[in-house]
Parts: C-alpha cells; structure tokens; sequence
C-alpha cells in the first residue's frame, strides 16, 4: 500500500476535526441538509467504463461516497468496498431522523444534464473540474437530501459497528505487543483502534495516539444511540482462541492474516458491538 504524502496526512486530519464538529452540531436540528460528493473514475479517456475510484493512492475515495475534503463522509458507517457498490449515498442518519424527501443530483451552469463534472485527478480546488468530458479521467458530483426529526420512534433502528484492535511488537522473538508505533504506521493512521478499512471510525471519541491507551474500543455513538456492550468476535478467519489474528505487516487483505504467531510481527482481533435507536433526542 502506498504511503499518503505530508498533505494527505494532515488533510485527514483536518477532516477528522471537522467531521467530529458537524456531528456534535448536528445532534439536536430539527431539520439536516446532508451533501454527499459521489467520484468516480475510468480506465483510460478512451474508455467508458466509470467506477468508483480504484487507484491505490485514491485511498478514502475508493469509497466513491466522501465529503467536501474527498474523504469517506462521517455518515457512512459501512466498509469502504460496501459502499462503493451503492447507487446512492448510504448514509446512516442520527438517531430519530428520517429523509424528508429522496437524494437528488444537485445540478448547475458546471455541471452536465447528470450533474457531473470532470478533471484529469481528483482535485480539491472547482477551478480544475469541468462540465464536458473530452479529457477527464476523473469524475464527481454532489448530491442532496433533507432529515427531519421525529416526534417520537416507532421502529428504532439496530445497528452493528466493528473496529479492528492492532497491535505490533519490536521483534518476532519478543511479547511486548502493543499499539503500532513504527512511522508508517502513524503516516497511515494505523493506529490501535481503527475501522474496518484501518481508517479513524467517526465515532472515536479520540483522535490519533490517544487511541493507544484504551483497552475497549473509544467509542462514543452520537446522542439517541444506546450501545449492548463490547464483545471480541470471530473474524470470519484463521485465529487462535483469543481471535486474534498475525500477520507481517498490518495489511488488510483478509487473505495476509493466520492463527499462528511464529515469526509475525503484527497481530489484530475484531470487536463488535450492537447499538440501538434508544431515546429521542429534545431539541
């Protein structure tokens, strides 16, 4: 996996502070305007064939649906490959909230007729994006859709959020597992509690090293979701009897990780935990 450079290092977490921001803002409106970026990328210009984007160095934007800062948006709670497959923003809505109407493209003298726009790459500035694809390998647009509050729940939603526990030890003859601390690790966010996509969860309730030093996941679900409990649960793989899984590196290919700790250096195990639209939020 390529390394993300210095910029794309403090991009994210510039995205994390305000990510953590608009969630502690949007707890309590009666009424969320949600904007979701959709990206897609094709193979050559003289292809046709747009996707979500797959480049290695795409990173968060493999998950085709990101916020204004081209990062996996803080709304969607699935893997990054999950989301990819969806044909409309699969956002998880705070608690008591529903759509007011469905998600529309927004559309504009920039856009084409479908709301798209094109560029060579994924660019941060509009200046670089264009209505017509004569060139574009690139391509994005925004979609909308309006949540109102409900007076009270009717059928309140489950659902099941997992993190990855990671640790790593100085040698392969050594015990002393515990967080990742080597600088690829930290240049990647591979920190010890991290999401399905080794990426920060939106629900941390700490940011960067300050994950090192829980011994449960830092999870703090937004106001009106109620937790069951922590639990280590199978990985759907090879493991020892504590689940946890080694690998030589913390890859996340499925297919690197095994039962067996001789001559490994890495080791990671699955949490999960059930939360449930609990209480109404007041305004």
């Amino acid at each position: 996996e390529a390394a993300p450079s210095l910029l794309e290092f403090l991009g994210g977490a510039l995205s994390t502070f305000t990510m953590s921001r608009w969630r502690r803002n949007s707890i309590h409106r009666a009424c969320v305007e949600f904007e979701v970026w959709e990206l897609q990328r094709r193979t050559t210009m003289f292809h046709d064939d747009w996707r979500a984007p797959f480049l290695p160095h795409d990173g968060q934007k493999q998950s085709r649906w990101v916020d204004e800062r081209f990062q996996k948006h803080p709304s969607i709670l699935m893997a990054m490959e999950k989301a990819a497959m969806e044909n409309s923003p699969p956002i998880e809505a705070p608690a008591a909230m529903v759509p007011q109407d469905h998600w529309q493209v927004a559309t504009d003298a920039t856009t084409d007729k479908d709301g798209w726009q094109y560029a060579t790459d994924f660019y941060k500035k509009s200046a670089r994006w264009k209505a017509k694809a004569t060139v574009g390998l690139c391509r994005k647009r925004l979609w909308r859709c309006s949540y109102v509050r409900l007076p009270k729940l009717v059928t309140p939603r489950t659902i099941v959020v997992q993190v990855w526990e990671l640790q790593r030890r100085t040698t392969i003859f050594q015990s002393d597992w515990r967080a990742p601390f080597l600088p690829h690790d930290l240049m990647r966010h591979r920190f010890r509690w991290v999401d399905m996509d080794y990426n920060t969860h939106p629900w941390f309730k700490e940011e960067g090293t300050a994950l090192a030093s829980a011994e449960q996941p830092p999870v703090a679900a937004p106001v009106g979701w109620e937790a069951e409990g922590w639990v280590v649960a199978h990985p759907g793989g090879p493991c020892d009897s504590r689940r946890w899984q080694y690998s030589s590196d913390l890859n996340r290919s499925n297919n690197r990780w095994g039962s067996q700790s001789t001559g490994l250096g890495c080791r990671r195990r699955l949490w999960s935990c059930v939360f449930t639209e609990g209480c109404r939020v007041l305004l």
